[in-house]
């Protein structure tokens, strides 16, 4: 494929992605037809449909696209089973930095509780952080357990970022990352976070 057909697409993708955007303002991304979007975009349906399938698709691929350019600044292998609050708050700081640059976006995805969303868990469930958050939970619960325990965390993650941006972002990044490291620290000292004994 030529570079000047790559720009084309490009070009094409991107209004599109601008107008789902703009239409979610005031529409849920479940009640856009393919010919609102289509219409104010300025792009026709035919040509719509070489790319997407919905403009739900639309959505997702932005969605991913914010995801893959989180900055990842956990170390690949994290050997100390200590808290450490200072890799943890510099990766969180950064996805809300990567949040705030994308505010418009942000908004609609976090403010639409009809959405289908991975972002809580692709954004916070990079192999370090993971790895890290199990190294806190005692061997005695089982991997259903596990599991649980890693998706409350990530949905109130998610929960504090919505607020976040719905408050116009009134604390700072910074401030943001250092009470999340706060609730984890807590978190997993209270009791020793062991299972109760029945």
């Amino acid at each position: 494929m030529c570079e000047k057909e790559n720009q084309r697409i490009m070009l094409t993708k991107r209004l599109l992605k601008e107008s789902l955007i703009r239409l979610m303002k005031t529409k849920d991304v479940q009640t856009i037809s393919v010919k609102e979007l289509c219409e104010d975009s300025g792009i026709s349906r035919s040509t719509f449909y070489n790319h997407y399938g919905c403009p739900a698709d639309v959505f997702k691929e932005i969605e991913n696209e914010i995801i893959t350019d989180i900055p990842v600044v956990f170390p690949k292998n994290i050997k100390d089973k200590s808290f450490n609050r200072t890799v943890f708050v510099q990766h969180t700081t950064k996805i809300f930095q990567h949040v705030q640059n994308n505010h418009d976006f942000a908004m609609r995805l976090l403010s639409n509780k009809d959405i289908n969303s991975e972002f809580a868990t692709k954004a916070f469930d990079f192999l370090a952080i993971r790895n890290k958050i199990e190294s806190f939970i005692p061997d005695n619960y089982t991997d259903t357990d596990k599991f649980f325990i890693l998706s409350f965390i990530h949905g109130g993650f998610y929960s504090i970022i919505g607020e976040w941006v719905r408050n116009n972002g009134n604390k700072t990044a910074e401030d943001m990352a250092e009470l999340m490291a706060d609730m984890i620290d807590n978190v997993f000292s209270w009791g020793n976070f062991s299972p109760s004994q029945n």
